[in-house]
């Protein structure tokens, strides 16, 4: 690639575009507002229209688009009490521990494909999390949002895939646990292709009407094989506060997912078997609340 190539591209418009969508990719560590910021400001570019072009060559995913399909709201108490194991309990559950809103998606007027597209995305984009493995951390969000630009090419998702890897070279910076953050990076997005090509079509998916099924048959029917355990550094920093290298997320949320006693107890017993890792003790009053 040339410099005049570059030059032609680096027009200031493109520039302003680019710096105004950086700063909402790195002010989404700080709000998650920032993320659907992104999605609303690339709704009318071409990359969107190549992501609803990708969506339609699809039979299933362009009957639902038409359908307009929005299934029932997820209600935490209703899926908390379907069986354990399955995916609405376990989404539930994951959730409800971590003090998550179930609802915390913005939403939006369907007024377009485009729209409805956006807003399927939003609604299921936390079962993928369940369903591919990937933690709810920062690392674990660039490996499940690959599978969806793996599978769709969704504009929204593929910059924060780029930046996010852009902002780990620049500060160059070794985490705890992880020597090369790019590395990892490019890891687990690599990881994110890898389901997303091996996996049935995950768009036009009604999940809605098998909430009660357990994941390991949802998983079979999908052909999704999720990744290493230790596929973002995890739930431990986000449900604990700990601090530590990568390790079996897995492992964390399955202690959580068996024990019936409150999370602060479960967090408890996690810590006493993993010490010398630190828990940040507001965190967990946080959750006991």
């Amino acid at each position: 690639m040339g410099f005049k190539y570059i030059n032609e591209l680096a027009t200031p418009e493109n520039v302003d575009k680019l710096l105004s969508l950086v700063d909402m990719v790195a002010g989404g560590r700080v709000d998650t507002q920032n993320i659907f910021d992104i999605e609303d400001a690339l709704t009318d570019s071409e990359q969107m229209k190549r992501c609803l072009q990708v969506v339609r060559q699809n039979p299933d995913s362009a009957q639902l688009v038409d359908e307009r399909y929005m299934g029932p709201d997820f209600d935490l108490e209703t899926l908390l009490k379907l069986p354990e194991g399955s995916l609405g309990w376990t989404y539930a559950r994951v959730l409800s521990a971590m003090n998550y809103d179930i609802g915390f998606y913005r939403l939006r007027k369907i007024e377009s494909d485009v729209d409805y597209i956006t807003h399927r995305v939003r609604k299921t984009h936390d079962l993928h999390h369940i369903l591919t493995g990937f933690s709810f951390d920062d690392y674990g969000e660039l490996g499940v949002i690959s599978v969806t630009v793996g599978q769709i090419g969704y504009p929204a998702f593929t910059f924060i895939d780029l930046v996010g890897s852009l902002l780990a070279f620049m500060a160059n910076q070794a985490r705890e646990g992880i020597n090369s953050p790019l590395e990892y990076n490019f890891d687990l997005v690599s990881q994110g292709i890898r389901i997303a090509r091996q996996a049935t079509p995950l768009f036009p998916v009604k999940f809605e009407e098998g909430l009660e099924r357990p994941i390991d048959e949802w998983r079979a029917e999908l052909n999704i094989v999720p990744g290493p355990k230790d596929s973002g550094v995890g739930i431990a920093v986000l449900i604990c506060g700990m601090r530590s290298p990568p390790l079996s997320q897995h492992r964390l949320i399955n202690r959580l997912l068996r024990t019936s006693s409150p999370v602060d107890q479960a967090l408890k017993g996690i810590q006493q078997e993993m010490m010398p890792f630190k828990f940040d003790a507001i965190l967990i009053n946080r959750l006991e609340t």
